[in-house]
């Protein structure tokens, strides 16, 4: 299955949870119109409203870091790939990883489970490098304990759980830091470059992808 063949089933199912609910919201402020409704009711649709209403927001949150990602000059591509349960145990399956290509300069989603839930888990992390909020490392092209943190994985497992995916991260991520580690978007081209190469990271700050240590000359514009 082609990238673009993945991102269209992303598409499609964020239009169809959308609509579904818009369609629940309208019906629940039909009910609302009706009179006599005790205080209990009235308070229980508002809820389900507000509840719809969130989704929603979601779901319109969703499209948005989707066009943006497709007119990013950063090439972010989608793979199937079996193999990255070699970066699970025996007792734990991974569904997905985001990481970076260091031959090709991609950022490239694997997925060993190819469910929409799993796809927007980690197309969710593929913005979260867009906007510099989480990077690699320049030896693995594996996700940086420098930037990913635990935070960066409980917006990735919400946004899974539109598509029925879990929740919350497993204790697996318990290790991870509970700083929200990003990059300072005002620090200088100049300084970043030597950040990317004295932390051997590789990150993304207004348009620019920095890669660090021996791939430093490999910037991508």
């Amino acid at each position: 299955e082609r990238s673009s063949l993945f991102v269209e089933r992303y598409l499609n199912e964020i239009n169809t949870v959308f609509l579904e609910a818009f369609e629940k919201k309208m019906a629940y402020q039909k009910e609302l119109s009706k009179e006599g409704l005790s205080k209990f009711r009235i308070r229980n649709q508002n809820k389900r409203i507000e509840k719809q209403d969130g989704i929603m927001s979601e779901m319109l949150a969703a499209g948005l870091e989707m066009m943006l990602l497709s007119k990013s000059s950063q090439t972010y591509d989608i793979v199937p790939d079996s193999t990255i349960q070699q970066y699970g145990d025996s007792e734990t399956e991974v569904n997905g990883v985001t990481e970076f290509n260091l031959q090709l300069g991609f950022v490239q989603v694997k997925l060993n489970d190819t469910s929409v839930a799993t796809i927007s888990h980690e197309l969710k992390h593929a913005f979260q490098f867009e906007q510099g909020e989480t990077g690699f490392d320049t030896k693995t092209g594996l996700g940086s304990r420098l930037l990913h943190d635990y935070n960066d994985e409980i917006s990735a497992f919400k946004r899974g759980s539109y598509f029925g995916g879990q929740s919350t991260p497993s204790s697996s991520y318990k290790s991870l830091s509970k700083n929200m580690n990003s990059i300072n978007q005002k620090t200088p081209p100049a300084i970043l470059q030597a950040i990317a190469n004295s932390r051997g990271i590789i990150f993304r700050v207004f348009g620019k992808t920095y890669i660090g240590n021996d791939n430093a000359s490999q910037l991508v514009d």
